[in-house]
């Protein structure tokens, strides 16, 4: 949608928690090719980056809005008097194209010589963008691109991609360690939500493609003892359980399912020697 002499805006998709005289909702939207996401305060609590700034202590829920362009510049004081990166706005001249968005197609590919782009810090998991969630992995070969083509030579092409609009189903599962890091089951629930809202945006507007939230697995916030028979990827974060492990376990469960999902998605805060 263009704004009469005013900026483009598109990819809007967003969660209504409450209506009326002062509603609350989450979701995304893309301003120009910046991509803008919509909060609640419980909601960016319980997902901030550990440097990023805090928020005013109000009773009342509201609202809060950030921009993946958002980048550490300086610092600045926050409301408890401590000092963060500065967020600011990453200029563009013109609305970026979608496909300049994947991961493999970023100046921060080695197989790209050039200056590295700023970006926000991935140090925790609360602050991963919904690309570095969805977004195509780099497979970096020694031989150059694995690819056999630089992909930026298809940059604008529809070639392949549906002519009309497809739905993507897919499953997500959360394990005890990610909902514990929320202050309850329903909000971590709303969480994935609003992360697949916001990827959705990104795969309808670069393939045409919507995705469907059909499986939700949201697991109690107390890790057990023992993980159960009927979710074994489900387990506190030890030493005893490698990636692999857990990954394997989530693998065969997943592949017990009978469903038509175009995939799943495991969510967990475990580290990854002891994911």
């Amino acid at each position: 949608m263009k704004v009469r002499n005013g900026p483009m805006l598109d990819g809007l998709g967003i969660m209504v928690k409450k209506d009326g005289d002062e509603p609350l909702f989450e979701g995304a939207f893309r301003v120009d090719g910046d991509h803008h996401h919509i909060q609640t305060k419980t909601s960016f609590v319980s997902t901030r980056h550990e440097l990023d700034p805090s928020l005013p202590d109000e009773e009342k829920e509201y609202m809060v809005v950030w921009r993946d362009s958002d980048i550490g510049s300086g610092y600045t004081e926050d409301f408890d008097g401590l000092m963060h990166p500065e967020l600011r706005r990453s200029v563009r001249e013109d609305p970026s194209c979608s496909a300049d968005g994947l991961n493999f197609n970023s100046m921060n590919n080695p197989i790209n010589n050039f200056e590295p782009m700023a970006k926000r810090e991935e140090g925790f998991w609360g602050s991963i963008s919904t690309r570095a969630i969805f977004g195509r992995q780099i497979d970096t070969q020694s031989g150059g691109n694995s690819a056999g083509v630089n992909l930026t030579t298809t940059i604008g092409s529809s070639a392949g991609c549906p002519s009309t609009r497809k739905v993507a189903l897919v499953g997500i599962a959360t394990d005890c360690t990610y909902t514990a890091a929320f202050n309850s089951t329903e909000t971590a629930r709303e969480n994935v939500i609003q992360i697949i809202n916001a990827a959705s945006a990104q795969y309808e507007d670069s393939f045409n493609i919507t995705l469907g939230l059909q499986n939700l697995t949201v697991s109690d916030a107390a890790c057990p003892a023992t993980a159960a028979a009927s979710a074994p990827w489900n387990v506190g974060c030890s030493d005893g359980v490698t990636i692999q492990d857990r990954l394997n376990l989530f693998s065969a469960w997943r592949g017990e399912r009978a469903d038509n999902n175009a995939y799943w998605t495991l969510l967990s805060t475990c580290r990854t020697d002891s994911l």
